[in-house]
């Protein structure tokens, strides 16, 4: 029994505007549109029998109240998908917000493409492919729910991991980045334990301003197995050692830390460790 994948992907026209400018969109975002294209586009019947495949590229007007016009086809597919992608196109006037342009609203083109495809495996929306868009829109939490529902069969996806990891850590979730880089690793991610070690100094720095010492301690020491000589490191883990009454760990690390050349750790041996 064969399955369809439906796959839609929604890029603007490619517009001049000012840093105050918005894009037409659709209502909720472009997630919504993504839902609602994929629970409503059928495939053809025609296509379906003759196994017809390809991408569908539309183009319209949305207007400064928000409907749209002027749908015209850019490229078609036969089969009746050309026709599909234009009904369902329709099926979303008045879901629209307009361009806005210096504070006003402004009539925009907007661009969408609509790929048809058959295959084996049942799968309703490319959450990879959207995800990544999401995440260059600087959408990382919705880009985080879509990396977390994309599959591949059985095989664990390293680039789904490693980008959901991203999102996590530039929203500052920084333990959520460093369980899908460290599962990452495990299939073969190379430029991961670089984003680790930048992690789990991120997190040393973070509770170590919360007063949390301890747990800074933790993070810092997993930064130091992979970079031993990091001079501002040995000194950070040295002053939480200090904070948490373990004297001689912390001068352990201003010495070394004064071996590679560290003036201010020759001050705090003087002021902590060799009285």
């Amino acid at each position: 029994m064969r399955y369809i994948i439906l796959t839609l992907f929604i890029t603007l026209s490619e517009l001049l505007y000012s840093q105050d400018s918005i894009f037409p969109h659709f209502k909720g975002g472009d997630a919504k549109l993504f839902e609602f294209l994929a629970k409503n586009v059928k495939y053809p019947e025609m296509a379906m029998e003759q196994g017809i495949q390809g991408r569908v590229f539309l183009a319209f007007i949305v207007e400064e109240n928000g409907s749209i016009s002027n749908i015209k086809v850019i490229s078609g597919v036969n089969g009746g998908c050309t026709e599909e992608a234009i009904r369902v196109v329709n099926l979303t006037q008045g879901m629209w917000q307009p361009a806005w342009v210096n504070g006003k609203p402004q009539r925009a083109e907007f661009h969408l493409p609509v790929k048809f495809t058959i295959r084996e495996v049942k799968k309703e929306v490319d959450y990879y492919e959207l995800g990544l868009k999401l995440m260059k829109e600087g959408k990382y939490r919705q880009a985080i729910s879509f990396f977390s529902n994309y599959k591949n069969g059985d095989k664990v996806n390293v680039d789904a991991l490693y980008n959901r990891g991203l999102c996590s850590f530039l929203l500052e979730e920084y333990e959520n980045a460093i369980w899908d880089w460290e599962e990452a690793m495990k299939h073969g991610c190379i430029i991961c334990q670089t984003k680790l070690n930048e992690t789990y100094k991120c997190l040393g720095d973070k509770y170590s301003k919360k007063e949390k010492y301890k747990n800074a301690i933790t993070w810092y020491t997993k930064y130091l197995v992979n970079l031993p000589n990091d001079i501002d490191v040995l000194l950070n883990r040295g002053k939480s050692y200090i904070k948490v009454k373990e004297n001689t760990r912390a001068c352990g690390d201003w010495q070394r830390a004064k071996e590679l050349g560290s003036a201010e750790a020759q001050n705090l041996l003087d002021n902590h460790c060799n009285k």
